[in-house]
């Protein structure tokens, strides 16, 4: 949140040689320089939210409806993110195992992009010969430790988890590594300590809060209100949501209110009208909502035109999910930034094979994956993101590397 401009007065010392008009003389000086101070720092602070408008802009014009890039899943300035050019994903990789059980792990059947990502495991796997079998994580910590439960016991070779976080699993993980049982996460956010996934795939989410961070600093001129929905029951969403406010901290024209909600609390729609419906309460001035899922959504969409703020008050969402895609279809989200989850899934079968050939795990944004911003004038006819006539074709490149048919 930026705080507003402070005025420092230069305090001035005048001897009281003509009593009280001296007195005056010297309140006046003191008035004049704090308006002038005063003035210099608006000014100053005008020109700053213009060059990160200006800058914002760029960026938007640039990447609107095409696929971004950055070196990193946290950039801190507009021109970090450059357009997606070759294929930025691994060239090589160890020879596949000739069969493999895997189980795939969903955070929720509820959240689309959760589903659509374990699909395209499933999808991977079949590619190799192998076979996969999806489990619901159910979006609660006794749902995952239950998962992993049921998971280990199909003696898979692997398990991978789709949006489990690392901390609510740290025992089935060290469970699954006594039986030999190799674990990756996409959609997660590594611990510094503590037992850990074998390898980590980055669903570039921080990346994703970026674009639409900027976006709305453009949209606004430098003058965005965001009310910024985090599910603190996931430290990758807090992750990502954070990096959405450490963009908006750098526009010093614009602001943002943090509210939560779990995952639960969003498949609740009476839930998220008493939430949204009070934030908006709270905040009059608010120029857009941003959520860290879908999940949630219609009733978000209703509580907003509920409140009569519909023309105010813009969605923001992300992962390019089906049913973020067909709110921004219909007009309901103005914004939706996202990866393909079926991408991240092929990512997350890509470190499986490194893993069972003992080969070192990919990091970071090694696994190549792009992330593009959506709105009405860009967003796929079918809403399907693989469909998406500027889609990578990550599946070709993948089976180029494994050999794979």
């Amino acid at each position: 949140m930026n705080s507003t401009a402070r005025t420092r007065t230069a305090g001035r010392r005048v001897r009281l040689a003509f009593g009280g008009m001296a007195l005056a003389t010297t309140v006046l000086l003191t008035a004049c320089s704090s308006g002038s101070d005063s003035s210099t720092s608006t000014d100053l602070k005008k020109s700053a939210t213009s060059e990160v408008a200006k800058g914002a802009e760029t960026l938007v014009t640039s990447t609107m409806g095409k696929f971004s890039y950055s070196a990193g899943d946290f950039p801190v300035k507009p021109d970090q993110i450059k357009p997606y050019s070759s294929w930025k994903g691994p060239t090589s990789a160890p020879t596949p195992a000739a069969k493999a059980n895997i189980q795939v792990i969903v955070c929720s059947k509820s959240a689309a992009a959760c589903v659509s990502s374990a699909n395209g495991v499933v999808a991977a796997a079949k590619a190799l010969g192998w076979s996969a079998n999806i489990v619901d994580g159910g979006g609660t910590p006794q749902g995952y430790s239950q998962a992993f439960d049921t998971a280990i016991s199909r003696k898979p070779d692997a398990i991978i988890g789709i949006a489990v976080p690392t901390l609510a699993v740290g025992d089935k993980l060290a469970e699954a590594r006594a039986k030999g049982i190799i674990t990756v996460v996409n959609g997660d956010t590594q611990p510094k300590s503590g037992t850990l996934y074998d390898a980590y795939v980055s669903f570039r989410m921080p990346l994703m809060e970026s674009l639409l961070a900027y976006a709305e600093i453009a949209r606004t001129n430098g003058k965005a209100d965001s009310i910024v929905v985090t599910d603190p029951s996931a430290p990758s969403l807090i992750e990502a949501m954070g990096q959405y406010k450490k963009v908006m901290a750098t526009c010093s024209g614009c602001r943002t209110t943090d509210v939560s909600w779990k995952i639960t609390d969003a498949s609740d729609p009476t839930k998220v009208n008493s939430i949204i419906t009070g934030a908006l309460a709270k905040n009059p001035n608010a120029t857009s909502l941003v959520l860290p899922y879908s999940v949630g959504l219609p009733a978000a969409v209703q509580a907003v035109a509920s409140a009569g703020k519909a023309d105010q008050v813009k969605i923001l969402v992300k992962d390019a999910d089906s049913a973020g895609l067909e709110a921004v279809s219909s007009g309901q989200v103005l914004y939706n930034a996202g990866a393909s989850p079926a991408w991240a899934g092929w990512a997350a079968v890509d470190q499986v094979i490194r893993g069972l050939a003992k080969k070192p795990y990919l990091a970071g944004d090694k696994t190549g994956l792009g992330v593009v911003t959506f709105d009405k004038a860009t967003v796929p006819a079918d809403t399907d993101i693989d469909k998406w006539s500027g889609m990578v074709d990550f599946a070709s490149e993948y089976k180029k590397i494994w050999g794979a048919s």
